[in-house]
């Protein structure tokens, strides 16, 4: 599953910063037309709406109303053709970050958990813990064991849930290393492995 995306940070430029943001982006396409291939038409529209809506703003310079929401228009229709664009470099990159970076790009950071997110518990019963993390909007969570996960053993699928707690039985005694990967609208994160010795 590609979980790397773009985080374009566009919303909050002023005018002149969208204006260069958005030649600056048809530009790095341009500049490698090879790894862009399917995306140079819309780098090209990026570029003509770049220099649409900088024709928008030197005519407000009177301040006339009219004027202002023709540019105001015109910084919309580049904004949504930024997105566009980003949209296709990161199907382009298809998981490779560097791809990303070639266009120009930022990547959006992937959450990682903090220890204080993550708890394993001793369940009620001999061979059962209880793996518990702080819950997630709209998450669905891979939780999973390995009894030595630097080593030879390979990491378990225990359960999958949308419940933020599950209860793990049947293990034998030992020490364990357990993680839970949860997946939301933002993409599949995943914090350090906690180890528990199970009783």
């Amino acid at each position: 599953m590609n979980t790397i995306k773009v985080a374009l940070n566009i919303s909050s430029l002023t005018v002149p910063e969208l204006i260069k943001r958005g030649f600056f982006y048809e530009q790095r396409i341009n500049d490698n037309p090879t790894v862009f291939a399917s995306c140079v038409a819309a780098a090209t529209a990026v570029g003509v709406a770049a220099t649409a809506l900088q024709a928008a703003e030197t005519d407000t310079k009177d301040g006339a109303r009219h004027k202002i929401a023709i540019r105001n228009d015109k910084e919309k229709e580049l904004m949504v053709l930024i997105q566009d664009l980003a949209y296709l470099v990161q199907k382009t990159a298809n998981g490779d970050e560097s791809i990303i970076h070639l266009a120009g790009m930022e990547l959006r950071q992937k959450r990682t958990l903090t220890d204080s997110e993550f708890k394993v518990s001793q369940g009620e019963d001999p061979g059962t813990v209880v793996l518990k993390l702080k819950a997630r909007p709209r998450a669905t969570y891979k939780w999973q064991y390995s009894a030595d996960p630097l080593g030879s053993s390979q990491w378990i699928d225990a359960k999958s849930s949308t419940a933020s707690r599950v209860t793990l039985s049947g293990l034998s005694p030992g020490m364990y290393w357990f993680r839970v990967i949860y997946t939301d609208k933002d993409g599949e994160h995943s914090g350090e492995a906690v180890r528990f010795a199970v009783n």
